[in-house]
């Protein structure tokens, strides 16, 4: 779920500010019905070359539906940004793998206040799974995970564009109590909203006990 101000360095934070805490309270362990460990952690800004390599790994179409436009790859500039965030303003989750000490990233979700136009108690958020892991679960997990972030730093609702086309995504804002709205002369993207305190998310459960 793109949207400008999550590549917008002006709007968004993009650097970890000095004395920024590091939100060790949010790191978590999962394990899937197939038995595979799944660590979710806030993201850092060494974890450059793994979140690349995660973009890079995403299908055409959900590289496309993800930041709104064809690419192969974030530009240096733009990985380094969301790499680098304050974990309260800008927080990224990021969760992954291991094969032996190898990490690889399937999923991503993160929200950013937009300090220059944004409505107050918002913050704008954007949620990706890697292709092979979709229907797992794991985006709602992730996306309960970054509400409950959201709530605990103030924020009261996550709002953002989605194109009409994308399913999955507005299915997953749906079941998590959300609204999608057209606004006039949008075109194909509707913007959602889902309340950061939502009962459907309050109470998700890991995706192994599903």
């Amino acid at each position: 779920m793109p949207d400008d101000l999550l590549l917008d360095p002006r709007a968004a934070t993009g650097a970890v500010p000095h004395g920024a805490r590091y939100p060790v309270e949010l790191i978590d362990v999962w394990r899937l019905n197939d038995g595979r460990r799944v660590l979710v952690r806030p993201i850092l800004p060494q974890d450059a070359p793994l979140f690349d390599a995660f973009v890079r790994g995403l299908a055409a179409r959900s590289r496309y539906l993800r930041f709104h436009g064809p690419m192969a790859a974030l530009a240096a500039d733009a990985l380094a940004q969301l790499v680098r965030v304050d974990h309260r303003a800008h927080l990224a989750l990021v969760a992954s793998v291991f094969d032996g000490r190898a990490e690889t990233a399937i999923a991503e979700a993160r929200y950013a206040l937009d300090r220059l136009e944004g409505v107050p108690g918002e913050v704008e958020f954007a949620v990706a799974v890697a292709d092979a892991w979709q229907g797992r679960g794991i985006g709602r997990r992730l996306l309960a995970a970054l509400a409950r972030a959201a709530a605990d730093a103030g924020h009261e609702r996550l709002v953002g564009d989605v194109l009409a086309d994308n399913v999955a995504m507005l299915a997953l804002a749906r079941s998590a109590g959300g609204r999608a709205l057209r606004a006039p002369g949008s075109g194909p993207v509707l913007r959602v909203v889902v309340a950061a305190r939502s009962p459907r998310l309050s109470g998700e459960a890991d995706p192994s006990r599903r």
